[in-house]
């Protein structure tokens, strides 16, 4: 009995040495469950923020299009309004070059009719 009760304890030692390594790995199986649950919850949060990005870039991108389209009418008219400029100051020279022209020519006539008399040179007055 003696040897029996010895081998009882050498069984009931080893079941306890078991059970301490079972619940240590039952304790770090726990842990890494935690863990990982932690982990999948932070996956889940980045996932949403990534949806929220990708939503305000799409948003940012139409208004991107919107702004690209209002600056191409933009320079359109810059264009314009520069052609049409070009055109008024090409005017204004040619007016600008008649007018002297004939105001030399109105000088030479002056002289030239100054010597005919006071009626001539009244008749070219406004």
């Amino acid at each position: 009995m003696a040897a029996e009760l010895s081998q009882a304890h050498v069984q009931l030692h080893q079941i306890q040495t078991e059970a301490r390594s079972l619940r240590e790995e039952m304790a770090a199986a726990w842990e890494t469950g935690r863990h990982a649950e932690s982990l999948s919850q932070r996956l889940e949060e980045r996932e949403l923020q990534i949806e929220e990005l990708l939503r305000g870039k799409s948003v940012l991108e139409a208004a991107l299009a919107g702004e690209s389209e209002r600056r191409q009418a933009l320079e359109i008219e810059l264009a314009a309004a520069q052609a049409s400029l070009a055109v008024q100051e090409k005017v204004m020279a040619d007016l600008h070059n008649q007018l002297l022209r004939q105001g030399s020519r109105r000088k030479r006539s002056g002289r030239e009719g100054a010597g005919v008399g006071a009626k001539t040179a009244t008749s070219d007055a406004p």
